[in-house]
């Protein structure tokens, strides 16, 4: 039986339709009372209160067993049968709503020996023999004793979705569960697929999203379930995260959330506390440049001017480099500097591919490359910015996998850039792919809170003029985008400074980091 099928038999799931995919059958049926308990926990900050009074109307509190045990699994479906069967099996539901799920299962011939408690702010579920009903009142300020330990214990968009305290949320849970208990935790799909969207950086600098961070909790063993799922043509995932404790006294590291962006649920990121932004830039640097370096290693001149490649016939590099006189400098920032000018001076130039641009565009492109005159450019090749240190009136300055993607210093080497560019200079910076790559995926934490990738922080910078362009399109392997940075005004330049808070890597293992502003 399809996804859509089974939902549309279940009476007690109020706003589940058969005309709606599974993606936003969830968004509208599956989200809980967890907001609550974020709104309360971040009670300074107003963006909970906004995020709260915007998608509260959303909030349908009726899901039935049937939908518990698609979303969450067949290994939820059989733990509920141990449970079931035990004389004192105990069901915890945390952000239970109506606990339509939990009651079926209570009602049920198999469940008579069952006891549960259910969590939600708002529920029209009342306490009885076998029920204990917690409403009104949000799970971090529910104590322990409240809760008997329990066999299973399940949220699906509940308090892990909404809460800006997830490891108050998964203490809660692990500090109620049996010792051969199971949790379960419905991590989302498609567009609410929060258990990917949301961000924890590590103690040691690592950037995981919310279902690895889960992974790493010590004293438990986790298993991250990502199942494939299809509506209506369209592919995605679904995720489900089981988790069993290995350490009876298992803690979970506080984080403290560093970005909020409202929405139901909401994006969230957040770093743990012991995190204090990392040091180590010199082995991380060392590393970087060895990846690049291997890389690249065998980069021709072509390819090197198709990074900064804007579009079929539109390459402002090439018209750069066109416009220098005899007396302008051109420093190129890239451990491959030498090769690529060697290439340029031979005029070894191939344009005969044609998995991105084709026929005439190949063909005018490469007569513009041929025409560049290697004999009047001053050329200097540099694999360390830190040698500009004393150099000036530099016309033109590239920097392809150089050091502003290596240093994971960008402010620093921009502003190195900047202190040796000419006023009519022009900087021209390769930032990678335009999906998965180091200027859309590096991110940047600004004082105000706010979060954005690292191309676009870099826009934000006052004095200069800085252009994003993209070149290729995305059915031909991606898109890569690169960067024009000019000088407006000197006197006004300045460049917030970053910390080093974290580092990821990116499908094509080169390194995506996460900065602060300081």
């Amino acid at each position: 039986m399809s996804i859509k099928t089974t939902l549309a038999v279940l009476s007690l799931s109020s706003l589940l339709t058969t005309a709606l995919p599974f993606a936003a059958q969830a968004s509208v049926a599956a989200r809980c009372e967890g907001i609550f308990t974020f709104a309360k926990v971040e009670k300074n900050d107003p963006r909970a209160f906004e995020n709260l009074t915007k998608y509260e109307q959303l909030f349908t509190k009726g899901r039935g067993l049937e939908t518990y045990k698609i979303v969450l699994g067949k290994d939820f479906t059989q733990s509920l049968s141990r449970v079931l069967q035990k004389q004192d099996g105990h069901w915890f539901d945390s952000g239970a709503g109506h606990a339509f799920a939990v009651r079926q299962a209570l009602q049920s011939p198999e469940g008579q020996n069952l006891k549960s408690t259910v969590v939600a702010y708002e529920t029209s579920a009342k306490s009885a023999e076998r029920l204990n009903v917690i409403s009104g009142r949000f799970l971090e300020t529910i104590a322990d004793k409240e809760i008997a330990k329990s066999d299973l214990i399940t949220d699906v968009f509940g308090p892990l979705a909404y809460s800006g305290q997830p490891h108050q949320v998964m203490q809660k849970y692990l500090n109620n569960l049996k010792p051969d208990g199971e949790i379960f935790i419905f991590l989302g799909a498609r567009h609410e697929l929060y258990g990917e969207f949301n961000k924890v950086i590590t103690a040691k600098g690592e950037v995981l999203n919310l279902g690895q961070w889960l992974e790493t909790i010590p004293g438990i063993r986790a298993e991250l379930v990502k199942t494939p799922k299809e509506d209506d043509g369209t592919h995605y995932e679904m995720w489900t995260i089981k988790i069993t404790k290995t350490d009876e006294n298992a803690q979970v590291p506080a984080v403290e959330m560093i970005h909020f962006k409202e929405g139901a649920p909401p994006v969230m990121s957040f770093k743990e506390v012991a995190n204090q932004g990392l040091s180590n830039h010199a082995s991380l640097q060392q590393k970087a440049r060895a990846t690049f370096r291997e890389r690249s290693k065998n980069i021709t001149a072509t390819e090197f001017l198709d990074a900064f490649r804007g579009g079929e016939l539109r390459h402002p590099l090439i018209a750069s480099i066109k416009g220098l006189k005899r007396e302008d400098r051109w420093v190129n920032s890239s451990e491959v500097g030498a090769q690529v000018f060697a290439g340029m001076k031979s005029k070894d130039y191939d344009y005969s591919g044609t998995s991105v641009f084709v026929g005439l565009a190949q063909k005018f492109i490469r007569w513009r490359a041929s025409r560049i005159n290697t004999d009047k450019i001053n050329y200097t090749p540099v694999a360390d910015s830190g040698l500009l240190k004393d150099v000036r009136d530099v016309k033109l300055i590239t920097d392809y996998h150089g050091d502003f993607m290596s240093s994971f210093a960008p402010d620093v080497v921009l502003g190195r850039y900047l202190e040796s560019l000419s006023n009519k200079g022009e900087i021209y910076l390769y930032t990678g792919k335009e999906y998965g790559g180091f200027g859309s995926d590096s991110m940047v934490m600004r004082k105000d809170g706010t979060q954005m990738p690292l191309r676009q922080w870099l826009r934000q910078i006052p004095g200069v003029n800085t252009s994003l362009f993209r070149g290729g399109y995305h059915w031909t392997g991606g898109e890569w985008t690169f960067l024009k940075v000019t000088i407006k005004d000197r006197n006004k330049i300045k460049i917030p400074k970053l910390k080093l808070m974290g580092t990821t890597e990116g499908k094509d293992g080169l390194p995506l980091p996460f900065f602060e502003e300081i």
